[in-house]
């Protein structure tokens, strides 16, 4: 049975015989074929492949750590990606469940937004930066011109039993505002 493998193996040529050891995870060929076909390749002086390291792509067991809960998956979404785009590896726990049904959110906790915990430090970081306004770009005051202008987030008050539930519930609409350290003008 040997013989007759090598002489099938020997009527390859070099690329396939590599091809064929490169895949050997595969399933297709037995442990002796891949024996002999490394011995075919050896005596006509071709380097075998090298045995190939897991890829980037493989699946890894990292711990990962909330940084942030949203009630909707729209708000979970802007914050995984607002953290994706600064370089974070972010998820969005329960996001595809709560697209599907929101009124388990409550139930559910929400969305939770998560990093891995190497980078949990530097994400919390980030989106209180991003919360502060520290990371936006000063707007030019339309008054008087000055760019020493600040944002900040405001709450209009609850005047429907419907927005004082969602102000318990923690689902506000908060409003940026901007003001003009320079002549004291606000605008929205």
């Amino acid at each position: 049975m040997t013989d007759e493998i090598r002489t099938e193996l020997e009527s390859k040529s070099d690329d396939e015989l590599v091809e064929m050891l490169r895949d050997r995870e595969s399933g297709e060929w037995r442990s002796d074929a891949l024996v002999t076909a490394a011995s075919i390749l050896t005596d006509r002086g071709v380097a075998l492949p090298a045995a190939e390291s897991p890829g980037t792509d493989e699946a890894e067991f990292v711990e990962l750590v909330t940084v942030a809960g949203f009630m909707n998956h729209v708000e979970a979404e802007s914050c995984r990606s607002a953290l994706e785009a600064a370089g974070f590896h972010a998820i969005a726990r329960d996001a595809n469940t709560l697209r599907a049904d929101n009124l388990l959110a409550p139930m559910m906790g929400g969305v939770r937004v998560a990093v891995p915990s190497a980078e949990a430090d530097d994400a919390r970081a980030f989106l209180a930066a991003a919360e502060s306004g520290a990371l936006a770009t000063a707007v030019p005051c339309p008054a008087c011109g000055s760019s020493d202008t600040a944002a900040e987030a405001r709450t209009a008050a609850a005047e429907t039993v419907g927005e004082r539930v969602a102000s318990a519930l923690g689902m506000t609409d908060d409003e940026t505002w901007f003001r003009c350290s320079a002549c004291g003008h606000e605008w929205q």
